[in-house]
């Protein structure tokens, strides 16, 4: 009884309403030695539950809790705000930006980080710091394949744009309009 409870209490606190089943899942595409680690993809119904308790008012009040230690480093403070913020839900920005500026932003910190710090391109790019963030920590660069077909993309839709605008010619001044403009100028309407 004393081991159980001693595991029971070293499991997070989502866990522990899962009781005895299984936290982790191994991969279905290759059999495991007896001896590897643990994989860490949570089962379908951990997740579930760790969602669930991450959405609930005890998870809120201690991660407010946390908060107020002064002994957090920055980057675990901005971890705690952030799901706090979310309230469980994945991260989902509310504005996206094109890849070039994406670029411009990875080259400006990379080249100017004094002058451009974070704050300053959240600023410039009107996007929030987060997002200004996980753009400069991800190692995602579009193949020059993907970027030379989305150019050829772009190009054919300005094509099919300017094509269609000039095929529509404007409208002719109608009996209606025309009466509606001479009011307006204070003639008479006929």
């Amino acid at each position: 009884m004393h081991a159980f409870r001693a595991f029971h209490t070293a499991r997070p606190a989502w866990a522990r309403s899962l009781g005895k089943s299984v936290l982790y899942e191994a991969p279905t595409d290759a059999p495991q030695p007896p001896d590897a680690p643990k994989p860490t993809t949570l089962t379908a119904k951990a997740q579930t539950a760790k969602d669930k308790w991450l959405r609930s008012e005890a998870a809120q009040s201690r991660m407010r809790d946390r908060l107020k230690d002064a002994s957090l480093a920055g980057w675990q403070r901005r971890k705690i705000e952030l799901k706090l913020k979310l309230g469980g839900e994945k991260w989902a920005p509310e504005k996206k930006i094109a890849t070039s500026s994406m670029e411009k932003i990875r080259l400006l910190n990379s080249e100017f980080p004094q002058e451009w710090p974070i704050k300053r391109l959240s600023e410039q790019f009107k996007i929030s710091q987060e997002s200004v963030r996980r753009i400069l920590k991800s190692k995602f660069r579009a193949s020059q394949a993907r970027t030379d077909e989305r150019e050829q993309h772009r190009q054919q839709q300005i094509h099919t744009f300017k094509k269609a605008r000039l095929s529509h010619a404007p409208a002719p001044q109608t009996r209606a309009t025309d009466k509606g403009a001479r009011q307006r100028r204070g003639g008479s309407a006929v």
